[in-house]
């Protein structure tokens, strides 16, 4: 195939163009809103609710940065949104699925603009049918809305580039400082664009005089625009007891080694490792990625293709640097405005492999995987059942009763859907029973205990504890969930000593 022969191939009738993509995007709609609402709340997402109930619009901006190692724009977004809708898991969600469904069309003209239509087909459709992008669009959270944000401000950066006027420079900055308001991440994707622009500017001129002067237009807005999120998170690592913690990504145990950064690439198709799967999805990622070997690289310009990797390696390898220089935050679903470049790339390589055979089985590679994942994930709870956990205990619950809850992760979400005034403890027991939830124990008739994520060693060690003086009358086992319901026993000897 000659250079000729793949331009004419690339040329479709608009019709069909806006055929695909107007099918492309109603099958996202779909995949993103079916069973938006199956889950309850998880961890995550019920804090996020608590912040929208607890918290005026003032204190979203000013004080939740100080408990969340987030920023503010989702929030204020949400709590806007659920005024409207209410707060039903499925129609808070919705907001999510939004901002996934509209980085559909986004994602496609960024890549008509940069390759043609064959290669924004394929990686439309790669983030449609993606488990990882599908699974956040169903979560109150911030992540598909960091990835819209990114997609839409490299398609205005490349739209500035294009043509240099001076709306669109006002449409990239305006992007851009939302983006540095939505995650610390955020901050990554903009240094990457402003070393990508820096670096375009110099390949034009070779004058550093013109280079920082063309930069400088729009690195000093959007540095203006987003200090006050820049300090936020400055004074919250660097002076851990001024604004905040330092420490609050706990969950990430340690910097990321070769093995984590590969596996974050897979999880942006498959959102989690499954052996076979995977192996296939990195083997399909990496051929398809190469396919643009096959290519003269004059037709795929060097600033594109600059401009997609930098896109993918700068945010993830800012993000590993700093994980092993100050604390680990490396964690794929905060790499999600990444994800898209990888798309892109594969798109890229894949449309312009000669042989179309090998085009179609890397294309059903990918999107039989997705197919499969996706089924799994409509079928099966994906988040922890603290409702139905919640609806259990409230059948026999008395305002007398104790509710003990392993871990805080627990007992957020938990907590939630137990609503009670006055309710005796929902506990935060994450070593040895408190000496004071020991001496509550033993004066109650009735006990809940309620296990979600802690380990067996540490469930054994409560459950000692309760049976000394309580015998159990119930259980139940939920999605990630096990409930127990224990009564008096008149007969223990501690329980007949604390009678007396």
């Amino acid at each position: 195939m000659n250079l000729r022969d793949l331009e004419a191939d690339l040329q479709y009738s608009d019709y069909y163009q806006l055929l695909f993509i107007s099918l492309t995007v109603g099958l996202g709609s779909i995949l993103r809103v079916h069973t938006i609402g199956f889950d309850s709340f998880w961890l995550d997402e019920a804090i996020t609710m608590y912040f929208i109930h607890t918290m005026s619009y003032q204190e979203i901006i000013t004080e939740l940065p100080k408990v969340q190692p987030h920023l503010p724009l989702y929030y204020i977004l949400l709590k806007a949104w659920t005024s409207i809708s209410g707060t039903e898991e499925g129609t808070v969600r919705m907001l999510s699925a939004a901002f996934s469904i509209a980085s559909i069309p986004v994602l496609y003209a960024l890549g008509k603009r940069l390759y043609g239509f064959q290669v924004a087909a394929i990686a439309a459709l790669m983030l449609t049918v993606s488990p990882f992008q599908i699974y956040f669009a169903q979560e109150a959270r911030m992540y598909s809305l960091l990835a819209f944000l990114t997609v839409a401000s490299y398609y205005c950066l490349l739209r500035y580039l294009t043509s240099k006027q001076t709306k669109e420079m006002a449409l990239f900055i305006i992007s851009a400082i939302l983006l540095a308001y939505t995650h610390v991440f955020g901050f990554f994707v903009i240094t990457s664009q402003l070393l990508y622009l820096f670096w375009g500017e110099w390949i034009g001129t070779e004058n550093w005089r013109s280079c920082i002067r063309e930069a400088g237009r729009i690195a000093i807005p959007v540095g203006i625009g987003a200090a006050p999120a820049v300090g936020m998170i400055a004074a919250k690592v660097f002076i851990p007891h001024s604004y905040g913690s330092g420490s609050q990504v706990q969950h990430i145990p340690a910097p990321p080694n070769w093995h984590d950064i590969i596996s974050a690439y897979t999880h942006f198709t498959v959102r989690y490792s499954h052996p076979p799967m995977s192996i296939a999805v990195q083997v399909g990622l990496l051929i398809g990625i190469g396919g643009a070997l096959f290519v003269p690289s004059h037709f795929l310009s060097r600033k594109k293709s600059v401009f997609l990797w930098s896109w993918l390696l700068i945010p993830t390898g800012l993000a590993v640097v700093l994980s092993y220089l100050i604390q680990p935050i490396f964690f794929p679903k905060y790499l999600i405005g990444c994800s898209v470049a990888l798309y892109l790339l594969f798109a890229r390589g894949a449309a312009f492999i000669p042989r179309p055979n090998v085009r179609t089985v890397l294309l059903a590679i990918i999107l039989l995987n997705a197919v499969a994942l996706n089924s799994f994930q409509f079928t099966d709870h994906q988040k922890r059942e603290f409702e139905s956990a919640a609806k259990f205990v409230d059948q026999g619950y008395s305002p007398d009763d104790l509710i003990i809850v392993d871990k805080r992760k627990s007992s957020s979400p938990f907590g939630y859907y137990f609503d009670r005034a006055g309710m005796p403890t929902a506990g935060d027991i994450t070593g040895p029973l408190r000496p004071e939830i020991r001496k509550q124990v033993r004066s109650v008739d009735t006990v809940w205990v309620v296990f979600s994520s802690s380990k067996q060693p540490h469930r054994r060690k409560v459950l000692r504890v309760v049976r000394r003086t309580h015998d159990r009358a119930a259980i139940k086992h939920f999605a990630g969930i096990t409930a127990y319901r224990f009564v008096e026993d008149p007969k223990h000897p501690v329980r007949q000593k604390t009678q007396l």
